[in-house]
């Protein structure tokens, strides 16, 4: 009939140089993006150093690139210790070995302070992140000293790192008749180096007296009195931990 027409051009499926073409079009394709991608990810990394590792395209791509400065990992330079003996004719070399013992105790939560307080950032001016290292009693009065045992509740407004240098730890041990210890009493010279967000450094001195008491196989601060003080700096010559910045006058 004049007015049929078949379908078969329409339906039928396509021939064999045809269906190689259109994999051969797909394999182009799928290898354009990839080397999109590579030369994109070449272009990235390029650009990352330099610009010396700052504001990278890439710089927040599975933290590989990441912005943040690397937190340092803050230890005592020197930590030394003594007694002080409640009775007369106590055991000396029992008091001196009692001392050394936990001299070594007593500095890993000082330590711990100043870590959370300090240099890491993500725990400036959080009174949760230190309370662990203090009495029930003594957690009370953390609020209301979070400036002094942190770098500020509002730090991150101001600082942006924290670099520790050289500083001490003097422990002092109050020992009974046997050369068991009862108290302690650390104190602490903490030394930092901060930099600040608008370019400047200070530097951070921390001083005082940490009162330590037994609570199980822990020593925690039951009463506390600490001192800082900041005063600007020239910026370091090296990021290097003992650089000793020139204070400004």
């Amino acid at each position: 009939m004049a007015n049929d027409k078949t379908p078969l051009r329409d339906t039928a499926p396509a021939t064999p140089q045809r269906a190689q073409k259109s994999v051969d079009r797909s394999t182009v394709a799928r290898r354009r993006v990839i080397v999109g991608i590579g030369i994109l990810v070449v272009l990235g990394v390029a650009l990352f150093f330099l610009l010396g590792g700052k504001d990278s395209p890439l710089g927040t791509v599975g933290g590989i690139f990441s912005n943040d400065p690397e937190v340092p990992t803050f230890a005592f330079t020197h930590v030394t210790s003594g007694y002080e003996a409640t009775v007369a004719g106590a055991n000396k070399d029992a008091q001196n070995k009692t001392s050394d013992e936990v001299a070594t105790q007593v500095a890993e939560p000082v330590t711990s302070l100043f870590q959370a307080g300090y240099v890491d950032p993500s725990s400036w001016g959080d009174a949760g992140a230190i309370e662990d290292l203090f009495t029930d009693e003594a957690q009370r009065q953390i609020d209301a000293n979070i400036g002094v045992l942190t770098l500020g509740a509002d730090a991150g407004a101001t600082y942006t790192s924290v670099q520790p240098s050289t500083s001490n730890l003097r422990v002092v041990t109050l020992t009974d008749g046997k050369g068991d210890p009862l108290r302690a009493m650390a104190e602490p010279e903490f030394v930092a180096i901060a930099t600040h967000t608008d370019g400047t450094y200070s530097k951070i001195t921390v001083t005082g007296t940490l009162f330590f008491v037994r609570d199980g196989n822990d020593w925690k601060i039951e009463a506390f009195s600490l001192n800082r003080d900041e005063k600007p700096v020239e910026a370091p010559v090296s990021s290097s931990p003992s650089t000793s910045p020139t204070e400004s006058p």
